[in-house]
């Protein structure tokens, strides 16, 4: 089933080059016929010139209703057709020329290497299609001068299609193995594409569930901005003395070497919590450092985390770590508080002990706190503006005035985001915290 659908995926892909490079054949076809009658103006007896600039013309009008017809309507399956009635149609032109220019003696038959070459080399197709396009052609040229010259020469037949036959052959050849490399190509980038498939499964795996521990209700997502995210939150229950974790962060940059460092942060900071609960936010985010700076240079990478971690205890919060302003709408005021993050950014300096600091503010009964990354508040709509941290500000304070659940408030506040821009170049992502009775 796998083979299958990675064959119908490759068909359409396939069919997807033709139709983009068709439209260039086309425009080609459109520009030179008309063009080439510069030339007929040079070399073609009077008495001719009007017919022939006549069919030119004719026939540049017809390319240009196929052009518009291609590009108004996908009809890919018919791609094919569309390419072997360009061949057709150009190569009966030349070849009715050359009828009237001496049949086969005629030189004017070298414009029919072009459409082989126009229509072989551009379009992504194997040997085959390669040989029946050359097979219009080449019988287009013999059939019309067979039937209107009846004094022509066996040697002047053999020379022209010695020629045309050899162009067909380089076509085929070089289609050939450009079919072979789009292919590999195309497998290369399927197998690549599996790959970001499954970290990005990993890494979604990972991320916890909207949880309530010890008097907090928490809910968070993410959305990345590609397959594999360097956003990062995390929510770490330690069952010991009413103490619960929630850590948010964002690796620069994004993609599968930010979701590595994403995931290794992720892993030391569960071990070092679970060793030791009570931990100072601080010195959790000095150890952090120690890793991840080892880590980080051995990839040969010039990543950093920004982070936060906030230590949630009954009646307090205590934090640490350089990252996103924390947004605290107070319940009894009804206003939005907004509270600095203090520190360094992880991954960047050897040691972080003398530049992090823990920083405490309080909480009470229905106060919520919001926790999010810069894909917020730098998204940016077709206009060029951000949504702002003033933005996120407000409609987080309608928002908790406006709702019941934590729930209804997250999706009030997301929808807005989602509202701003209908174009994310940054991973998205955002908690709530409410405080509960304990």
């Amino acid at each position: 089933m796998e083979l299958k659908s990675n064959k119908n995926l490759f068909d359409d892909f396939i069919l997807s080059l033709e139709h983009k490079w068709l439209k260039i054949i086309l425009i080609l076809g459109i520009t030179l016929v008309p063009l080439f009658g510069l030339l007929d103006l040079i070399i073609m007896p009077q008495e001719k010139l009007r017919l022939f600039l006549s069919l030119r013309f004719l026939v540049s009008g017809i390319l240009i209703l196929q052009l518009l017809l291609v590009l108004k309507f996908e009809w890919k399956r018919t791609i094919k057709l569309h390419a072997y009635f360009f061949t057709f149609l150009v190569g009966i032109l030349i070849s009715f020329m050359t009828t009237h220019l001496g049949g086969f003696e005629s030189s004017y038959y070298a414009g029919l290497n072009l459409v082989l070459i126009a229509v072989n080399f551009f379009l992504p197709w194997g040997a085959l299609y390669i040989g029946y396009s050359g097979l219009i052609v080449i019988a287009g040229y013999v059939g019309l001068n067979l039937v209107t010259d009846t004094n022509w020469e066996m040697k002047s037949l053999i020379n022209n299609m010695f020629f045309m036959c050899a162009t067909v052959i380089i076509a085929a050849t070089i289609g050939h193995h450009k079919f072979k490399l789009i292919r590999s190509e195309f497998e290369s980038r399927m197998a690549l594409w599996s790959e970001m498939e499954l970290a990005k499964k990993i890494q979604t795996v990972l991320l916890p569930e909207n949880t309530i521990m010890n008097g907090y209700e928490i809910i968070a997502n993410m959305l990345p901005a590609t397959e594999v995210g360097g956003d990062y939150y995390e929510f770490i229950d330690s069952k010991k003395d009413g103490i619960s974790w929630v850590l948010i962060g964002d690796v620069s940059g994004h993609g599968v070497s930010a979701g590595l460092v994403m995931m290794m942060a992720q892993t030391a900071i569960s071990s070092f919590i679970d060793k030791e609960p009570t931990i100072e936010p601080s010195v959790l985010l000095t150890y952090l450092n120690n890793i991840l700076k080892k880590n980080i240079s051995r990839l040969g990478d010039d990543r950093y985390l920004t982070l936060t971690a906030l230590r949630l205890e009954k009646s307090s919060v205590v934090f640490s770590g350089k990252h996103q302003d924390i947004l605290i709408f107070r319940k009894k005021t009804g206003i939005v508080e907004r509270i600095k993050t203090r520190g360094f950014w992880i991954g960047l300096i050897e040691n972080l002990e003398k530049v992090l600091y823990n920083d405490t503010f309080e909480v009470e009964e229905g106060d919520v706190v919001l926790l999010y990354t810069d894909g917020i508040v730098e998204l940016a709509n077709s206009q060029g503006e951000m949504y702002d941290m003033d933005r996120l500000i407000n409609i987080f304070q309608a928002a908790c005035q406006t709702s019941i659940e934590l729930k209804e408030c997250f999706g009030k506040i997301m929808k807005n985001i989602l509202a701003f821009s209908d174009k994310q170049e940054d991973d998205i992502t955002m908690v709530l915290i409410k405080k509960h009775l304990a």
